[in-house]
């Protein structure tokens, strides 16, 4: 029979022969009447070898032959789906002549023997399956009892001491751990089963079975351990450890998270069968690893979300989108009135109810949250005044939404402005009384200044100094003004008298009254629309005290000879624009953000020699927004400034 291994035919049996001459008798292909019919795939003989000049042979196969070897030969070969197996070989001790009947009964025999070596081979190849497909149902029935462990919980430690016990009975193993790795490799920690008293060496060093299996990513079978010396830690050697399998444990992002090590105090061959149901295992552990991850990520983040739901001031809760409430810390059942821990589940609109008697205005609020959980992606805000405390709480409304992006419902966040209100409103009435205070001897001083700039004697030095504390005083005045509009705006006590108003026609009576002022710093002014006919809703004498601010900030911050232009047209929709551009200083970066702040002005302001409060745009900012307009600034320092307003036209 031919041999892969030794690349040889090697006797297998025959009759008659010398034990000498058989006893490691191997035919290279083409080598004696045997290697050539296996070579030449077709019989082959010779009537006595001894004559036969074609015959060749090793140094080694000559001696036997020479020896005891017959001396005719008929060798035939087996040959099986194109593939050569043997040589069957008919001898005799004497020179013989075979006959055509002989050649072909040899052949005869030669297909009975490859047909028999097919059934065979067929059987062989049958018992095989049959045992490996018993080793795997086997072997799955104890993965399965060892998967199931993975299953039990999602606490690693736990998981991983139930699972590696089950793992360990299942595959016969005196022992098994599990390595941990950090981001760097390195063993973070390490969980282990040991079967018998003691605990196998960790194997976890650099250089050692986990370091190489880590960075190879492929499983390492130790058939006997003592063959390594270098890779094995002494300590397992010394506790009887005769085999290892080590098995890397690779997540979804090809990081390898953990090292499975089986110990074996007998050697093991380790069968491919079992190799697969091992790697099969691996692949589970490292999704149910992933898996207890994310489970602690997630239990961490619970905490700390509910220790901020919890330390926060506001109160805060949220609404499914038909109108449960899912979550509610303790500072929104102060407000509102609830047990935080017992309302989940109960309807906000029943929570409200039960606060009815203490919501003056509790049929505006509730249609307000009917409103928003019919269409949550709107948010909302606004205050509700609590009777029963005496407290005022803003409320916002801000649509929460899934990983998705899919909005399930409402985050509610209440705040208690109560104090922030009454300060409000003590700031309000003190800056009204005093401003009133001011007000009336202010006037009474321009009046008395006026009638002094009349009189002759007044004349020189005296006559500026007199002039100088007019200018004063008219400052002054103009402040106490703005103070006193910007309080009444702020509270809502500013009565607003809307009518059809011309834009056009504020533009050119505001440009009239600065004509003196333009002409003196010698700007070029352009205005662009002035026919426009577009009428908007407002009180004139508000929207005029806007385009004056806005105007003269132009001409004040715009060095003498500069360029400003005015623009009114329509915007898109049923919008009035007027916008005005200027080449002036311009505004510094994160300037422009807060240039509508009370008091603020830009860094840069001091370059030109002009006074100013911060109030001017503060001011503009709240009027527009009383309108229903908006209003916002376009600017680079050093490039000058555009301001641009929109309202709504007039129906």
């Amino acid at each position: 029979m031919y041999d892969v291994s030794r690349e040889a035919l090697v006797f297998h049996r025959g009759l008659s022969l010398p034990a000498e001459l058989t006893r490691g008798l191997a035919l290279r292909p083409g080598e004696g009447i045997a290697g050539r019919a296996y070579l030449e795939r077709q019989p082959v003989w010779t009537r006595d070898r001894l004559a036969d000049a074609t015959l060749r042979h090793s140094p080694a196969t000559q001696r036997l032959v020479d020896a005891s070897a017959p001396r005719a030969y008929l060798a035939v070969p087996i040959i099986s789906r194109e593939e050569t197996h043997g040589v069957l070989v008919v001898y005799f001790f004497a020179p013989h002549d075979f006959s055509p009947r002989e050649v072909q009964l040899a052949s005869t025999l030669a297909d009975h023997a490859t047909l028999a070596l097919q059934n065979a081979r067929h059987f062989e190849e049958t018992r095989r399956r049959e045992r490996e497909a018993k080793t795997l149902s086997d072997g799955l029935v104890l993965l399965n009892q060892a998967a199931r462990a993975l299953h039990r919980t999602l606490e690693v430690d736990a998981m991983l001491g139930g699972a590696l016990k089950e793992l360990a009975q299942a595959f016969g193993a005196s022992g098994a751990r599990m390595h941990l790795l950090a981001e760097d490799g390195s063993v973070g920690r390490s969980l282990g089963h040991w079967v018998s008293p003691g605990q196998p060496g960790d194997p976890g060093r650099r250089g050692g079975i986990s370091d190489y299996v880590r960075q190879t990513r492929a499983p390492l079978l130790l058939r006997d351990v003592t063959k390594h010396p270098d890779f094995v830690h002494p300590a397992n050697i010394a506790h009887g450890v005769r085999s290892i399998a080590a098995f890397p444990i690779v997540g979804q992002r090809e990081r390898v998270l953990g090292i499975l090590l089986l110990y074996y105090t007998a050697p093991q061959l380790f069968p491919d069968t079992e190799t697969r149901l091992l790697t099969s295992y691996a692949d589970q552990l490292a999704t149910a690893l992933e898996n207890a991850g994310l489970y602690e990520e997630t239990q961490t983040q619970r905490v700390r979300l509910a220790q901020i739901f919890d330390s926060t001031s506001d109160g805060i809760v949220l609404v499914s989108r038909t109108g449960e409430i899912q979550a509610a810390n303790r500072q929104a059942g102060e407000l509102l009135n609830f047990d935080a821990d017992r309302v989940i589940g109960t309807r906000m609109a029943d929570v409200l109810a039960n606060a009815r008697s203490s919501l003056p205005d509790y049929d505006r609020v509730f249609e307000d949250l009917a409103a928003l959980l019919g269409d949550p992606d709107r948010g909302g805000e606004g205050e509700v005044e609590l009777r029963r405390t005496g407290h005022t709480v803003h409320w916002t409304a801000q649509p929460t939404r899934d990983a998705a992006g899919s909005i399930v419902g409402l985050t509610l966040t209440l705040s208690d402005v109560t104090l922030e209100r009454q300060a409000s409103q003590m700031k309000t009435d003190f800056v009204s009384f005093v401003t009133h205070q001011l007000r009336t001897p202010l006037a009474g001083i321009k009046w008395m200044l006026e009638l002094a700039a009349q009189t002759p004697e007044m004349a020189g030095e005296a006559g500026s100094y007199v002039a100088d504390a007019r200018a004063a005083a008219e400052r002054l005045i103009g402040l106490v003004n703005d103070l006193l509009d910007i309080s009444r705006l702020e509270s809502g006590k500013l009565s607003m008298t809307l009518q059809p108003t011309s834009l056009s026609k504020l533009t050119k009576g505001v440009l009239d009254d600065l004509a003196p002022l333009i002409r003196e710093k010698g700007h070029q002014l352009t205005v662009t629309g002035a026919g426009d006919a577009t009428e908007v809703p407002a009180d004139p004498q508000l929207l005029r005290q806007v385009i004056l601010n806005l105007t003269s900030n132009a001409i004040k911050y715009t060095p003498a000879g500069g360029v400003i232009s005015i623009a009114l047209g329509r915007a898109a929709g049923a919008t009035a624009r007027w916008t005005i551009t200027d080449s002036g200083i311009g505004i510094p970066e994160g300037g422009v953000a807060r240039l509508f702040e009370k008091f603020y002005r830009a860094d840069n302001a001091h370059t030109v020699e002009t006074e100013g409060t911060g109030l001017g745009l503060y001011l503009v900012r709240l009027i527009i927004e009383k309108l229903d307009g908006q209003v916002w600034c376009e600017s680079q320092e050093g490039r000058g400034s555009t301001f641009i307003l929109t309202l709504p036209v007039s129906g």
